[in-house]
């Protein structure tokens, strides 16, 4: 039974699985920082599903300045060098599994270069790119096309999001466990709110800024690449916290940041292409979460990170797991301030790294503090559950 904060993630699989099983899903996803294909197993009258394999690579995009304009050669370029990286990280999939290309029984694909879309919808072509790169070691049997998303353009990521983890939920919980908040932080902001036990229900969708958030921070680091680095890219944070410094800091980057109903009229949000009159027709309420003036002041909050490592990489690590903490708890009151959950509330908090026990108690400190003391005792942390949430399946669609 789920009952205390915890972390999450999919059972290990036997070799006797991996024989049993007769549905194998393919999933690739080109993120900003770390991209990633996957294989995934399951039984066809089961609701068991395993990871086989996962494997990461930076993305292209860290390594290519090319930018996507309205050109066509530009167009050209970016569409190949989309297609040659999804068949060097599924070359080094299928090379390490040794699994056979013909057993795949779907692939599924996803990217969040929202940079380069104009609407919402647009996303649904460069996936198709993905889905379609042509090479003659690689012919899928079938392929699940996306739909095109009306509201936002992330719209994708959070349903998947939301699928996965209940996905992952029912196969490490005998109780009857179901979060009805889902709140995914990777470099970009995804999730979605909905009606208790019913998830088809959607009332709340968020889009914006996340993770790039804390990279920004991580850039003020000696160690970390002033113009792409990352927090994974941070040294391990040893020696005295600066306490004082660290909430002064965190209260600097806390006034650069918006959250908030998004505005009618408003055609991006932390860089990802909306509709918000689409949101007020379909009565879903679309929750932004972005850095005032966008390049200045992601500078400047590169700025404040420098100021906290001049007193050592510890104090820099703990004052980014706090502005991660409070982003997560101004996001939970205003859902709650919006009437879109409860103070009891099951929340799900997902990303792209596995937290660490300092950053979920930190977390789990800031929603006691704020009055959520129920949701901090159930909330569960589940990494990349995105990637169990696109495929088709006969259970938890």
């Amino acid at each position: 039974m789920i009952s205390l904060t915890r972390f999450v993630k999919p059972k290990k699989i036997s070799s006797r699985e991996i024989k049993e099983s007769d549905k194998t899903y393919c999933h690739v996803e080109s993120e900003s920082i770390l991209s990633k294909a996957c294989l995934i197993l399951k039984k066809s009258e089961s609701r068991e599903i395993r990871l086989l394999k996962k494997i990461t690579k930076p993305s292209y995009r860290q390594r290519i300045s090319s930018k996507l304009n309205n050109s066509e050669n530009n167009h050209y370029s970016y569409n190949t060098k989309m297609k040659e990286f999804t068949l060097q990280i599924l070359e080094d999939l299928f090379t390490k599994t040794e699994f056979p290309v013909k057993k795949i029984d779907q692939l599924t694909a996803y990217t969040d270069t929202y940079n380069v879309l104009k609407t919402p919808g647009d996303i649904q072509k460069v996936i198709e790119i993905i889905l379609n790169t042509e090479s003659s070691h690689f012919d899928f049997p079938k392929k699940i096309h996306p739909e095109k998303p009306k509201i936002a353009a992330n719209e994708l990521k959070s349903k998947a999001v939301s699928r996965g983890a209940r996905r992952i939920i029912s196969m490490n919980s005998k109780a009857n466990y179901s979060p009805s908040v889902y709140l995914d932080f990777s470099t970009y902001l995804s999730g979605l709110t909905h009606r208790h036990r019913k998830p088809d229900k959607i009332t709340g969708l968020l889009s914006g800024t996340g993770m790039k958030i804390l990279n920004a921070l991580a850039r003020g680091h000696s160690e970390v690449d002033s113009k792409n680095g990352n927090v994974l890219q941070l040294p391990t944070g040893r020696g005295e916290i600066y306490n004082n410094e660290v909430e002064e800091y965190v209260s600097q980057v806390n006034k650069l940041i918006d959250i908030g109903r998004v505005p009618s009229g408003t055609k991006r949000i932390g860089g990802i292409p909306v509709n918000v009159s689409e949101s007020y027709k379909s009565g879903v309420k679309l929750i932004g979460c972005e850095v005032k003036g966008n390049k200045s002041d992601f500078e400047n909050i590169t700025n404040i990170g420098k100021k906290a490592a001049s007193y050592g990489s510890a104090t820099l690590e703990k004052m980014i797991e706090k502005t991660y903490s409070l982003i997560l708890g101004r996001l939970i009151s205003f859902l709650y301030n919006e009437s879109l959950i409860e103070p009891e509330s099951k929340i799900c908090i997902s990303g792209c790294n596995t937290p660490t026990k300092s950053l979920i108690k930190e977390v789990v400190n800031e929603l006691k503090d704020m009055g959520f003391e129920k949701s901090a005792k159930n909330l569960i942390f589940i990494e990349n559950p995105e990637i169990f949430g696109f495929f088709k399946s006969n259970f938890n669609q």
